[in-house]
């Protein structure tokens, strides 16, 4: 099989935004081609930041990372409540508009994730709101003696997630490496991929050298990437998901393919058509 090359590779910053949250972000704005990605950020939370506030037009996820200390709360404006556990992912498909509030569940803990914005088409960007669920126990995983595989959400080889109703299909793998190991990665090449590390330092196919906190985005060409770690074990986000090639115009929380459909969600919201969701700090 032919090894993906990386076509692209940047440094990301650590910002701290708060006395309680701190975040490493990447942006769909960036030199980095993430569609249908809008924005990843690996966050570390341990008290309340962010009262209720409305999305439309995407989906907003919170997957919490099996190490995090601490546990989400979530609540949004037509009726889901979610207790986010260490390893969950909780995937809230906004489409037309709602509003949600994520927060610890006790103050002190970090809480260790990724939030990530994923892009509706604009055929599914007014879908009536969904949210998704999945528990830790209910991710397929694939473990060796130097490596270890969880299908956070769509579908590798044999494994399918449980997360199989999205507007917009992805796929995300927490993947580690052990140091001296390495792991071949085995990546359609239907869809467009882009890493997101975490942690660690090593090599993808042997030459290009990789480290924490880095974003690259692969070729398009080939079907796999192997990955080694050198001297600290490595821990990647990998991302996939077919682009769609459409406009990304934000208004505030809202993300259209147009300054009128933006103008429209503000009206939804205006109109309380997002529902209400009163704070809980």
């Amino acid at each position: 099989m032919m090894n993906k090359e990386v076509i692209k590779q940047i440094e990301l910053t650590e910002h701290k935004h708060s006395r309680g949250f701190s975040s490493v972000g990447l942006r769909s704005s960036s030199a980095l081609n993430t569609d249908p990605f809008l924005n990843l950020d690996l966050f570390k939370m341990s008290e309340p930041t962010f009262p209720p506030h409305p999305h439309a037009g995407f989906s907003a996820v919170t997957y919490l990372l099996p190490e995090s200390r601490g546990a989400f709360r979530n609540r949004d404006s037509f009726g889901d409540k979610s207790l986010i556990m260490p390893g969950d992912i909780h995937w809230t498909q906004a489409g037309s508009g709602m509003l949600h509030e994520e927060v610890p569940t006790e103050v002190g803990p970090d809480c260790l994730g990724f939030q990530i914005f994923v892009n509706l088409s604009d055929q599914n960007k007014n879908l009536p709101p969904k949210a998704f669920h999945v528990s830790a126990h209910q991710m397929p995983e694939l473990i060796d003696e130097v490596s270890k595989l969880r299908l956070v959400a769509g579908q590798y080889k044999d494994l399918k997630s449980p997360l199989n109703e999205l507007a917009t299909p992805v796929t995300l793998l927490d993947v580690s490496v052990e140091i001296g190991g390495s792991l071949t990665l085995a990546l359609d090449s239907q869809q467009n991929w882009f890493m997101f590390l975490m942690d660690g330092n090593g090599t993808i196919s042997g030459k290009r050298k990789i480290e924490k906190h880095q974003a690259l985005l692969l070729s398009k060409t080939g079907e796999q990437i192997i990955l080694s770690a050198h001297t600290a074990r490595l821990r990647i986000l990998v991302c996939g998901g077919q682009s769609m090639g459409e406009p990304v115009v934000w208004g505030g929380p809202f993300c259209m393919t147009s300054r009128e459909e933006i103008q429209l969600a503000n009206t939804r919201f205006q109109n309380g058509q997002m529902g209400h969701l009163e704070p809980s700090f």
